[in-house]
Formats: C-alpha cells, structure tokens, sequence
C-alpha cells in the first residue's frame, strides 16, 4: 500500500508498506528502509550480494505502480542454474558483419562460424538450442533486409545500482535508418507495453548523443513460430520519451530497493527454515 502525504510543508513523504512487514519511507531525496538500512538517493548502493534482474525484468518492473511492483518482484524465481542468451548478445555484431565505422565493412565470418562460437560458448544443452534458434532467426532476416551494424558503443545507464547495459554494443543500419537497438530474444517473459516505454526513455536519456543523436530507438525481438523455430522483427520504438530521466532513476532505485528487501527477506526465510524456526520473522 503506498499514501502520499507531507512531513512538512516542503518535504514530500512517500511511504511503502507491504504485507510482510517490510517499509520504505520516501522523504524528499531520502530513502529509508526500516528493515534494512538508510540511505539518501544519491548515496544508495545495492548490495553485492543482491542477484541482479535483468535489464528486460528491471523496466518491466520499474514501468509500474509502486504497489504492483511488490507483486511482480516476489513472483519472480532466483533459479539455481541460469542460463540466457549471451553468447548470442556477444556475436551480434559479427552476425550483422559490424563495419568500422559509417562507411567500410570488415571482412564478415561465416555464418557457421559465428554459430560454432554461439555454440562453444554455451554452457547447457537447452541455452544452445535457444541461442543458436535466435542466431539463425537473425541471421535470415539479415539476408532478407540487408541489416548490417556499425560501430557505436552506446552508452550504459549508471546510477548508484550499478552501471546497466539496456542497448546492443553496435548500431543496426536497415532500410538505409540508424537505430539503437535493445536485443529482447527471449521466448516469454519479453518486454511489456510499459517496459517498451521505459526502455525507450532510458535509450533516449542515456544513448542518443554525439553520432548517435539522430538514430531511432527500437528493440530487436525473436519471437517463437514453432518448436525450435524463432522470427526476428525489428520494432521501433516512436515518439518522444514517456519518462524524464530523474523519473527513470526514481524508477530503477525503487525497484531494486524492494527486490533487495524482498530478497533479504527470503533469506531470512530460509535460515529460520533451516534452523527449525519456521516462526514469524517479526
């Protein structure tokens, strides 16, 4: 449950209650987390410990209402064995042959190369079936478009948790545009209509300067048309950025000060489990 009210006439209060006990107070450019530490914005570091979401669940979950956050978070699993698609994001640019700048293309390798490597690179057999499905979906709509990437090194999102890569290390030149994309190849859990929105605004906020400054922003998906098959289709992301960056910031740290808690809270679960205190944690 959130209520917004006033400590005082100039400072803002915002506090955060949730059923397991656990509150974050907002006051002005503060943060408080009773059941953990306090913090001020500026200062906040996520712990080390804390296992990161990654950039797909972080603005799906940043995109929402304060109260839906908590919901969304404490549905999602830490698995034990994690696999993704990495060695994918790591061929991008050889499977698009990255050029050494605007003009001039490098010599390319061969499309059964860079699999290969996709292949050396996974560590289970399911992540290679899903990487090398998303290399080849990729790879024909290369053909079928003339897709080709320069490079362009955008830069990441930083902030006091951590510095967030959200674009592909190349930009994709199709259809003779300039685009920043986001590579959101997984099956399910993709991107929502709000998550769209704010990885546009963070692209924008973040990405977009010098050469890139007049690029579009879009996200590259692979969705799945049958069994061990994917199709990739670029979609642009138009329009002006839904969220200013301060709004981005507030977003990204309220997210991860409650993943933290509810974290810590399992945590705290387990131990009392593995103790053989299964009483309440208050």
């Amino acid at each position: 449950m959130a209520e917004l009210g006033t400590r005082s006439k100039r400072v803002p209060r915002l506090t955060l209650r949730h059923r397991s006990g656990y509150q974050i107070v907002l006051l002005g450019s503060a943060i408080t987390a009773t059941s953990c530490r306090w913090a001020t914005l500026e200062s906040w570091t996520m712990s080390s410990k804390i296992s990161r979401l990654s950039p797909t669940d972080l603005v799906n979950n940043a995109a929402l209402p304060t109260t839906k956050k908590w919901s969304h978070l404490e549905s999602l699993e830490t698995p034990k064995v994690f696999w993704g698609y990495q060695p994918v994001h790591a061929a991008f640019p050889k499977i698009l042959a990255v050029s050494s700048g605007l003009f001039g293309v490098l010599r390319p390798d061969t499309d059964e190369a860079i699999l290969s490597g996709i292949r050396r690179a996974c560590h289970r057999d399911e992540q290679e079936t899903a990487n090398i499905a998303v290399a080849q979906a990729i790879m024909e709509w290369r053909d079928q478009t003339g897709a080709r990437a320069v490079i362009a090194n955008p830069e990441p999102f930083r902030s006091t948790t951590g510095t967030i890569k959200f674009c592909a290390d190349v930009a994709v030149i199709v259809g003779g545009e300039l685009f920043v994309v986001n590579l959101d190849v997984r099956s399910t859990m993709n991107l929502t209509n709000g998550g769209k929105q704010m990885m546009k605004s963070l692209i924008h906020h973040t990405a977009l300067l010098g050469d890139l400054r007049s690029a579009k922003v879009a996200i590259l998906k692979t969705p799945r048309v049958s069994a061990g098959l994917r199709k990739c289709e670029i979609e642009e992301l138009v329009g002006s950025p839904a969220y200013s960056l301060d709004e981005v910031e507030r977003a990204v740290l309220e997210t991860y000060s409650i993943w933290e808690l509810i974290l810590m809270r399992r945590r705290a679960e387990a131990a009392k489990k593995a103790s053989g205190d299964d009483g309440s944690l208050l």
